[in-house]
Parts: C-alpha cells; structure tokens; sequence
C-alpha cells in the first residue's frame, strides 16, 4: 500500500494528524532506489 499523500488518504487509513510531514523538491516515488520513499518507509514501519 502507498504512504499517504493527501488528508483524504490519511483520513481512510485512520490517521487524525501526520506525525511528520515530509517536504521534498522532487515527485515522490514509492520506490526502494528513491531516499525519500526509503526514509518514509523507516518511519512508517517505526510506528510515525
């Protein structure tokens, strides 16, 4: 499943508020050779 990327998205996942959010110059890739999706990825799977 994709990380959340709108309040909409948050909302179906259960989310009340981001804990992070995550600002970046680039389009977001949910791909294992991307920084950011990796980053978000440690985070998600820490329970942020």
């Amino acid at each position: 499943m994709f990380l959340p990327i709108t309040k909409k998205e948050m909302k179906m996942r259960g989310w009340n508020q981001a804990d992070f959010v995550y600002v970046i110059g680039d389009a977001y890739v949910d791909h294992s050779s991307f920084g950011p999706a990796i980053i978000s990825r440690v985070l998600e799977a820490h329970g942020y």
